[in-house]
């Protein structure tokens, strides 16, 4: 009996257990949903499967687009309804249409909760911009979020036709053709690795390639600044011809009106030289006054993100290089126009700091320099170098290696008191930094130096046992402003004999320097 009963117990027990288990399944299958999306198939399927697409679609087959939808991958298409088209070549140029159609399809989902303020580049290779509103590059956006299996689906108001980028609308502009010519010109070449062959390195570990070696412009330009990439974007503001030509024309006024100021390129096959009061040391190569103003120029206003509208007067923006740059609403001709990776404005006119238009001066001591009235007739003695107290021109002034240009002039003060000055015949008024590159001697003297009744440095100590391993060194010395075009006149006024060779009242000097400051 007991026996019977337990029988019947583990019957009941294993009937409850089918009966919760079927229980279970029921309703598992009863609160399982399939998923729409995953019923609606790929991007492609869901788009054909309404008909208020039928012409867009036929579009998207047209330009091969059909077949990246159906595949795998994640992607959003901003769709059109049929006569969207209407007076749009569809037929003849199918590479023109692909770019259109390209510029509906991106190659992520994009939701209209998260378009606020994104970009994302369309399969054209053009960025599409999205605001809150919800709008894709101006053009209002309905919002479906339709979701299939590879991607979403967004409606368009209207057609996005893909537009020029920052340096398209430079290259196309007449009134830019400066700006386009810079950017042209502004190359530099370099070894083309993929078309030649290592054969080796040198000792420096650079590689040594099979001659001839070929060689490829690269634009220094397009690459620093970002203009004609699609994944930055950018605000120009891009001067026109005239604006360029009001630049160099304030250039001149910058050099007092006098031409032969504004300096030329030179190269590195000249000898010491000095240009328009301007000294260049043998070797030094230098790009010219116009084309260091041109690229400040066009370098300055480029800013690293979208400026919609200016403000009333003067606005300052921080550039790409971090530096300032102003800009006022009345210089602007065209303003906020989009491109496709940025904003431009074109000015026709710019205001730059009048620090860009000053050079920098250096002044080299040398006691005998050619005579300017006769070149190629013996030197004369060097007006430009005034002595007083009993200095005078060290007889043991040599040339050395280790100096700045490999040359130095030393002076030998005689006794505390004794004063070298050095003027410089023409300095462009504004603010300078004196610089002076001062060969380090054993018998170097205690030094003050003044301009007019400002004093600079007060017993500079010129002197040091090791002269070999210190060489040149570089001595800020301090600013000065000078108030008008003119000469001017750095005092060096011996304070004390040398600190490391007794009865030594010497001073070697490479050269002075004045690098405009604002």
């Amino acid at each position: 009996m007991k026996k019977f009963i337990r029988m019947i117990k583990s019957k009941l027990v294993i009937g409850l257990l089918i009966l919760t288990v079927f229980s279970c399944n029921k309703k598992w299958d009863e609160h399982y949903v399939t998923p729409d999306y995953l019923k609606n198939g790929s991007v492609f399927e869901l788009l054909s499967k309404n008909p208020d697409y039928s012409q867009f679609v036929s579009l998207v087959t047209k330009t091969g687009y059909d077949t990246i939808l159906k595949s795998g991958g994640t992607y959003t298409v901003f769709a059109l309804k049929n006569g969207a088209f209407t007076g749009i070549d569809t037929t003849t140029n199918i590479a023109a249409l692909k770019k259109i159609i390209g510029m509906h399809i991106a190659n992520s989902n994009i939701y209209t909760d998260g378009m606020n303020n994104t970009y994302i580049l369309s399969m054209s290779g053009k960025l599409l911009k999205f605001t809150g509103t919800p709008s894709v590059n101006g053009i209002t956006l309905k919002g479906l979020n339709s979701k299939a299996v590879n991607g979403v689906i967004q409606e368009v108001e209207r057609v996005i036709f893909p537009i020029a980028n920052l340096y398209d609308i430079i290259a196309t502009t007449p009134e830019l053709s400066f700006f386009k010519t810079y950017i042209d010109s502004s190359f530099k070449y370099v070894v083309d690795v993929d078309k030649n062959i290592k054969i080796g390195y040198d000792t420096l570990n650079q590689p040594v390639y099979q001659q001839p070696i070929i060689y490829k412009q690269l634009s220094n330009y397009l690459a620093s600044t970002g203009i004609n990439n699609e994944n930055v974007v950018r605000t120009v503001f891009m001067p026109n011809n005239t604006a360029v030509n009001n630049v160099i024309a304030n250039l001149l006024i910058a050099r007092a009106g006098k031409a032969n100021l504004i300096i030329p390129a030179l190269n590195t096959k000249h000898k010491d030289t000095t240009v328009g009061y301007v000294y260049f040391p043998a070797g030094l190569p230098y790009a010219g006054d116009t084309a260091i103003l041109l690229d400040y120029l066009y370098s300055h206003p480029v800013i690293g993100k979208e400026i919609f509208s200016l403000a009333a007067g003067t606005n300052t923006f921080t550039n790409l290089f971090g530096n300032p740059f102003n800009v006022t609403t009345t210089q602007v001709k065209t303003s906020a126009t989009p491109a496709s990776n940025g904003i431009y404005d074109i000015l026709n006119d710019i205001t730059l700091p009048d620090v860009v238009y000053r050079p920098r001066f250096m002044f080299l001591p040398f006691p005998k320099i050619t005579n300017p009235a006769n070149p190629s007739g013996p030197q004369i003695t060097n007006p430009d170098i005034i002595f007083s107290g009993g200095t005078n021109t060290s007889p043991s002034q040599t040339s050395n290696t280790t100096c700045y240009t490999g040359k130095f002039t030393r002076f030998n003060f005689v006794n505390a008191g004794g004063k070298v000055e050095f003027n410089f015949p023409f300095v462009t008024k504004g603010n300078y930094s004196v610089n002076l590159k001062n060969y380090l001697d054993a018998n170097g003297a205690l030094v003050t130096v003044s301009y007019g009744s400002q004093v600079l440095k007060q017993n500079l100590n010129t002197s040091t046992l090791n002269i070999i391993t210190a060489g040149m060194i570089n001595v800020d010395l301090g600013i000065i402003n000078v108030p008008a075009d003119g000469p001017v006149k750095l005092a060096f006024t011996c304070t004390g004999v040398s600190p490391k060779t007794a009865a030594k009242y010497e001073f070697c000097v490479d050269l002075v320097e004045l690098n405009p400051v604002q």
